[in-house]
């Protein structure tokens, strides 16, 4: 299947951006968000000031029409460059992950616009310290109601083999950072989809800043907050919450977040927040990934 790609070339020097969506089919507001920019590009020529920006709306177009995670693995974990003359028999989100792969090889700014099942304050992923990426990072933070830094996923998880976006990316030296916008379907995470791409835009050069004020694009200029990631559930058994949590709710020190029907408790060492919990009962999925995390805050309010 080919992917659906829109790019705009300014016909000057500039950074080549990608802006990715729907990596995962049930997440539609990084596809929103990318729609209302193509739909501006399209109704102004020329706007592209430097560089290049490259959309792809729908990374994922299969699992978007059935609006499922993915069609037969999770496409976040398996970006590079594959043969597929052998693999695509087997899942075709392997040759979408070849394409997308191409895509990153050519860019110099990734951002990736994602989603969550459960109600979350909207975050973004930095997993390198190292410019341009912190500087992406504080950039993408301009986005209203976005001050949430994630980093450390590295020392938990091999960046060499946790084959994300942004882990591609970040391997070959890319300013590359994923966006968390929201709850899938609530509104509000389209506009902070949309938002971002504009900061990006601009901070790069492709968009002056009375594009953004024509397209009513507000911007924070409270600090962002950071926190840790200090653990996470993994796949093993079957098990509930103990309670109904929601992402980034607190979690203070002993207390324990879920039990799996072994009897076996997964708690907190230290005062966390809870991000990502995936649904109430956890049953055992090659395409669900870890069950929830928690992270510890390390700077800010």
């Amino acid at each position: 299947m080919t992917l659906d790609i829109h790019t705009f070339n300014s016909g000057q020097d500039g950074k080549n951006i990608l802006i990715t969506a729907a990596i995962h089919g049930n997440e539609p507001c990084g596809t929103i968000g990318c729609e209302f920019w193509l739909d501006y590009f399209g109704l102004h020529k020329d706007v592209i000031q430097k560089g290049s920006v490259t959309i792809v709306p729908r990374c994922n177009p299969q699992a978007v029409k059935e609006y499922k995670r993915d069609i037969h693995v999770n496409l976040n974990r398996i970006i590079d460059h594959h043969d597929v003359s052998v693999i695509y028999e087997e899942t075709y989100e392997y040759a979408l992950a070849d394409q997308i792969a191409g895509l990153v090889d050519e860019a110099d700014i990734i951002l990736d616009l994602h989603s969550a099942s459960t109600p979350t304050r909207p975050f973004l992923f930095r997993d390198s310290d190292l410019d341009p990426n912190k500087e992406m990072a504080k950039i993408v933070c301009r986005t209203q109601n976005l001050q949430s830094i994630l980093t450390g996923w590295h020392n938990h998880f091999a960046t060499s083999a946790f084959g994300s976006v942004q882990a591609y990316g970040l391997r070959h030296n890319k300013g590359a950072v994923t966006l968390e916008c929201g709850q899938h379907e609530e509104p509000q995470a389209a506009i902070v989809a949309r938002d971002a791409i504009a900061h990006v835009l601009h901070a790069y050069g492709a968009l002056d800043q009375e594009v953004l004020k024509d397209a009513g694009i507000a911007t924070s200029t409270d600090d962002p907050v950071e926190y840790q990631l200090a653990g996470y559930a993994v796949e093993k058994a079957l098990g509930k919450y103990t309670k109904h949590w929601a992402g980034f709710d607190f979690v203070s020190a002993g207390t324990v977040m879920a039990v799996y029907d072994t009897g076996e408790e997964i708690k907190v060492e230290n005062d966390s927040y809870i991000v990502m919990p995936s649904k109430n009962t956890y049953v055992p999925d090659a395409a669900q990934d870890n069950w929830f995390y928690w992270v510890e805050r390390l700077s800010g309010e």
